[in-house]
């Protein structure tokens, strides 16, 4: 075991269960910050992650100009040198405040997934060990969570969204120590998955815990899963839907039960079609979230004609 202290990064899209492998390390020992998000309509459990790291990386994503459902590249060419030290600074500051003299940490926010670099750099230079839990959920699954809470959301621009963050979390931890967790399994048999999770990152779960162990046969429950999709059919074989769901049998392969290598050559040949044809899947998104919102607003238009009042509004 690491001497130094030690922080779990939980790496992730936003809906693949980030939030329910944040909270079982948690239960397991690994300290939660002081101050987490409340819990909402669409996680009742928690989120588990630090108000004041998710406004950082909100700010971050402001000055870069972009935000949490934007699945282009981010031009950190916008920072002089003088702002990539200032927001490592602010990180250091938050992870004092928020882990005051912890030895054992998890840590989430699922911004942070595109901002690995800056987050190990400033942990690193804080003596701190840093270890990767990529939190692996099915494509179709996450598109259809992410739409549900934001029915404006295209289904090509959701699976563009999921293959982003996969594609930057994988990338970005190939040099650490990681695992890829898969939900699916988390559900089904969370202690073997943590006891491999543990040995594999060499971390100290409290996997005989009675405590935590009750606790959490409480706290894992279906009721976790708000989407649960049905695929139909086969997509076209060069676009979003299809490379999401060959990047996601790929990297299944190699996650903790299954340990297989992951295909190198297939996978980046899959980030390469990305990286080139995704803005043209984008416009094609965009048009389609456009048509949506004059339908909804016509539809509010005529509503407040024969005076129909809509909450909220």
């Amino acid at each position: 075991m690491s001497q130094k202290p030690i922080c779990i990064i939980v790496a992730g899209v936003h809906r693949s269960g980030t939030s329910l492998l944040t909270g079982v390390l948690s239960f397991l020992g690994a300290q939660p910050p002081s101050n987490i998000v409340a819990a909402g309509k669409y996680n009742l459990k928690g989120f588990w992650e630090p108000l004041e790291i998710l406004r950082l990386n909100e700010s971050i994503f402001d000055e870069l100009q972009t935000n949490w459902e934007d699945w282009r590249q981010i031009d950190f060419n916008l920072w002089s040198v003088e702002r990539r030290a200032y927001y490592k600074d602010q990180i250091k500051r938050l992870i004092a405040e928020e882990y005051p003299d912890a030895m054992f940490f998890v840590l989430k926010e699922p911004r942070l997934t595109r901002l690995i670099p800056l987050y190990h750099e400033a942990l690193t230079e804080m003596g701190i060990d840093v270890v990767y839990a990529l939190s692996l959920r099915a494509p179709d699954d996450v598109v259809g969570s992410i739409r549900t809470a934001n029915p404006l959301k295209s289904k090509n621009g959701a699976y563009l969204l999921w293959l982003r963050y996969i594609f930057e979390a994988e990338f970005e931890t190939r040099a650490h120590r990681r695992v890829i967790v898969p939900f699916s399994n988390l559900l089904s048999d969370w202690k073997s998955t943590c006891r491999d999770l543990a040995d594999q990152l060499a971390i100290p779960l409290n996997l005989n815990d009675e405590s935590a162990i009750d606790k959490l046969n409480s706290f894992i429950s279906d009721d976790l899963v708000h989407h649960k999709s049905v695929v139909a059919g086969n997509p076209d074989r060069a676009g979003p839907i299809q490379w999401a769901r060959d990047v996601y049998e790929l990297l299944l392969a190699t996650t903790l039960n299954q340990a297989s290598p992951i295909d190198w050559h297939v996978l980046d040949k899959i980030r390469s079609e990305f990286e080139r044809d995704w803005p043209k899947f984008a416009k094609v998104s965009e048009a389609s979230r456009q048509y949506k919102r004059n339908i909804w607003a016509k539809f509010k238009r005529e509503l407040t004609r024969i005076g129909i009042k809509i909450r909220g509004n």
